[in-house]
């Protein structure tokens, strides 16, 4: 199990701390400590764990790193030409991101795919091998070897989110084909025991989309029963194991059902849809679901007009990615531009991104300081034992 950490070391030096430093630290109420580590960037607050050992325990803490993950939302873009990760900020700042790639052997110069993401770590894969990156603290692990897990089969859909039930992440895949080729199974991998479970997928479905998104602690995705079905929304309620489909936004005569995309916009789902076929001011409407679980809380955010790109005729923009520093534009990608509305003046311009290239994949994602825990020598999982969870027909 390969793991490459750029963290800093989280060694106590409390003994080198002068000792009227110390007795000063000492009478500081928590709570203060805690607001201002709160707001400093998150590579500081890796090496600040170092001053003392109740400034490591506060900033190790889940609950910090979930109160420092908010407005802290970023793009991370796969450029495949070089290969490169970039991170674009709220700023608009973009970043070249060392790449993980390069410590894990038989990953390098390969083609990445993102899988999902949840508090801040990224799910991705490299050929057959899924991997697990926090792009904030440089810390990544390898998990496992999809051809051994489940040979015969690809990867139809995917996510990563927080069973609370169990408090670990679990990864959710939904494999197609087999030897017959036709058959789907549905498979949750809790990442510190590696221990793969089958899940119940109540549906039979035409279409399922690839990327699972997850909010208020369940993984959505998108899905068609049936050709010519309006598309729908599920969800995977990871603590009580089993799928469900959440309300949709109610329909208008001309509106189309067709959703280009699933997306989180302040801790709210976000939908981009094909909207009215007979006002194309409103070709592409994007929603936001207000009150989880609630149809009537589905709010139109906005509506983007369509871009025409040569060759590929007219795009579709996929849900924002976040708010940036003004508060009143969002960011949105169609594949081929990155581009910022504005929500007041209803106004669109593209954003120059030199080295980025014209095709890119591009994932939305928190700064946090969770950890990616490497798995203890006793629960390592080599060749051997991946072969005992592989599936058959």
């Amino acid at each position: 199990m390969e793991t490459t950490n750029m963290e800093e070391t989280d060694q106590g030096i409390d003994e080198f701390l002068p000792e009227e430093t110390g007795q000063f630290l000492r009478h500081i109420p928590e709570e203060v400590i805690s607001k201002v580590l709160s707001g400093l960037p998150i590579k500081s607050l890796c090496r600040f764990k170092c001053v003392c050992k109740s400034w490591k325990s506060l900033i190790s803490d889940p609950k910090f790193s979930l109160i420092t993950s908010r407005g802290r939302e970023r793009a991370i873009f796969w450029d495949e030409r070089t290969p490169s990760f970039y991170s674009l900020d709220r700023d608009l700042v973009l970043e070249k991101l060392p790449s993980p790639l390069e410590k894990i052997p038989d990953c390098a110069n390969q083609e990445c795919l993102f899988l999902g993401s949840c508090d801040g770590l990224l799910l991705f894969r490299v050929s057959d091998t899924v991997l697990l990156w926090n792009p904030s603290t440089r810390c990544c692990r390898r998990l496992f070897n999809l051809n051994l897990m489940a040979k015969d089969y690809v990867v139809e859909a995917s996510g990563l989110c927080f069973d609370e039930s169990i408090r670990e992440y679990v990864v959710i895949l939904a494999l197609f084909g087999g030897r017959r080729g036709d058959r789907r199974i549905v498979l949750s991998a809790s990442l510190s025991t590696k221990i793969h479970k089958r899940i119940c997928f109540p549906y039979e479905i035409c279409y399922l989309a690839n990327s699972g998104i997850s909010v208020n602690g369940n993984l959505h995705w998108i899905i068609q029963e049936r050709k010519g079905d309006p598309q729908l929304i599920i969800y995977f309620d990871a603590k009580a194991s089993r799928f469900s489909k959440l309300p949709m936004p109610k329909y208008n005569v001309g509106d189309s059902t067709h959703i280009f995309g699933l997306g989180v916009l302040d801790g709210c789902l976000s939908m981009s849809r094909f909207g009215n076929i007979w006002n194309q001011e409103h070709a592409n409407e994007i929603l936001i679901m207000r009150e989880y679980g609630v149809e009537e809380s589905w709010t139109t955010l906005c509506c983007l007009p369509f871009k025409v790109v040569g060759g590929l005729g007219w795009l579709g923009w996929l849900p924002p990615l976040f708010y940036t520093k003004k508060n009143k534009e969002v960011l949105v990608t169609n594949g081929v531009h990155v581009s910022v509305f504005d929500l007041r003046d209803k106004s669109l311009r593209d954003i120059h991104l030199p080295k980025l290239p014209n095709f890119y994949q591009c994932h939305m994602y928190l700064e946090s300081l969770q950890k990616v825990h490497p798995l203890n020598p006793d629960e390592s999982m080599g060749k051997e034992k991946e072969k005992l969870v592989i599936c058959k027909d």
